[in-house]
Parts: structure tokens; sequence; C-alpha cells
């Protein structure tokens, strides 16, 4: 089983404040600088070869057999501090989250000496005055000094990540897109929701004025009103006049003028049968 590549937790916290605070009652900040270049070789060499992974982090390997391995191949070559801090996880079987640990005492220096590693990702190569710019304005941003290493990332469009510690800034061209990909969705889905809206409640307006005019309609043609039944009336009676005036036939000019008048109002009528 490989060393657990995972980010600090509160375990790997607490080792790792431990270990900075031995440092800094041993030696103050260049012990601190000491053991943290030592822990990352460590950690390099153990990415680096698969069967020395294998070793600080197998659970097969007894802890005594391992604590006699790590004195053979360390003792001389880093310092007191970190092997006693090696020893003391294979005796509490943590090796194997190594990299949870240094990770958390890399914060905590960088932390102590106002320091903030920056890994910059862009999608290719760039110039170290565009990396020193960005750097720059990390600095001015942040307060802190900051080193920034570059990292290519082929899988990237363009723009630029930036990590620190655990955090992501996340400025790439795949992920603005992305951004705007979704703020597209969210808009046309509300857009369409609202002219749906809209739809619905003008066919509901519709409808209701459509029942609220239906009755008037019905009632005006079938009860005529008093105008009407008024000019009914009139056109009976002197119809009925007409016919029994002896001087109405076919070709009289009487019969024209009833048709000219009669949709017109009684006293026109009057004049037509005083003209008979």
């Amino acid at each position: 089983m490989p060393l657990l590549e995972t980010p600090p937790d509160a375990l790997s916290d607490i080792y790792a404040t431990s270990l900075f605070e031995v440092c800094q009652s041993s030696g103050g900040d260049s012990a601190i600088e000491e053991t943290l270049e030592e822990l990352v070789a460590i950690l390099d060499l153990a990415r680096k070869d698969p069967a020395f992974n294998e070793f600080l982090a197998s659970r097969v390997l007894a802890s005594s057999d391992r604590a006699e391995s790590l004195r053979k191949v360390f003792e001389g070559k880093i310092s007191t501090r970190t092997l006693t801090f090696l020893l003391l996880l294979n005796e509490k079987d943590r090796l194997g989250h190594l990299p949870a640990m240094v990770q958390a005492f890399h914060a905590k220096a960088q932390d102590a000496f106002g320091r903030l590693e920056v890994d910059v990702h862009t999608a290719g190569p760039i110039s170290s005055a565009d990396l020193d710019a960005v750097r720059d304005r990390l600095a001015k941003a942040l307060g802190k000094d900051v080193v920034a290493h570059h990292r290519s990332d082929p899988a990237m469009i363009g723009g630029l990540k930036l990590r620190f510690g655990d955090r992501l800034v996340d400025g790439s061209i795949t992920t603005r897109l992305r951004r705007l990909r979704d703020q597209l969705d969210e808009d046309g889905a509300a857009r369409i929701r609202a002219r749906v809206g809209e739809m619905i409640d003008a066919q509901a307006q519709a409808e209701t004025e459509e029942h609220r005019l239906k009755p008037r309609r019905e009632n005006q043609l079938c009860q005529p009103g008093p105008s009407t039944r008024s000019l009914l009336m009139d056109c009976e009676c002197w119809c009925a006049l007409i016919s029994m005036c002896p001087c109405t036939t076919a070709q009289s000019p009487m019969i024209g003028a009833f048709a000219r008048l009669c949709p017109r109002s009684t006293a026109s009528w009057i004049v037509a049968a005083a003209s008979c």
C-alpha cells in the first residue's frame, strides 16, 4: 500500500505542530528550514521509488524491522530531529500519513517566515518576467513574500490556476466557459419559465373575459331592447298602412320610399305616408 496523498487533517496537524515546536525550541528558523528540506527530500524519493514508498507505508513489515532499516538508511544523513520523527511515526503506525504531515508542517513554516509558496499552472511555458509579475501582484495582494513555482498543464486551454496551501484560485478559460454555460442554462430556463407563465396568465384572463361577456351577448340576441322593439312595431304598422293605400302598386313610388325609409325614424315614415 503506497503513501496516502491526502490533504492535511486533524491528525496530521497534531504531529506537524509537535514537530514544529520541537524545531523552534532546538534551533529556531534554521532548524525549521532544515527539517522541512529533509522531509521534502524523503517524500520526493518515495514518490520516485515505488519500492521505498512501499517500505514506508507497508503494514506487512514489522515496525521493529522497519525502524532498524530507517536507522541504517538515514542515520548520519539527516538531522536527529527528522530521524526521531520518522521513528515515532513508525512506532505509531503513521508513516503512511507522512505526505499530509509534511504538507501541514510546510504550511506552518511558511506562516512563521511570512512566506507563501504558490504553484502557478498555465497551459504552456511562460517567461520569467510573466512569472515575476504574477508573484509581485500576489505579494501585494496578500502582504507576504511569495515564492512562485510554475507548472505546465496541457489539459488547460488558457488562463491560469493558482494553488497555495489548500486553496485553489481557478482562472482558467475552461472554468470560465463552464461558468458561462451554467449561467446561460440558468438564465435561459428562467426566461422560458417566465414566458410560459405569461402565456398561461394571458390565456386565463382571456377565458375569464369570454365567460363574463357570453351571457350578455346571449341576452342581447334573445331579448331585443326597447329601441329595437319600437322600430319593429313602426315597420309593421306602416307596412299595414301602405298595403291599404289604393295607390300602392309594384311600381308605386311609395314602395321605393318605404324601402329607403324603413331603417329610419318614425318621423320619416309619417312624411312618406302623407305623400300617399
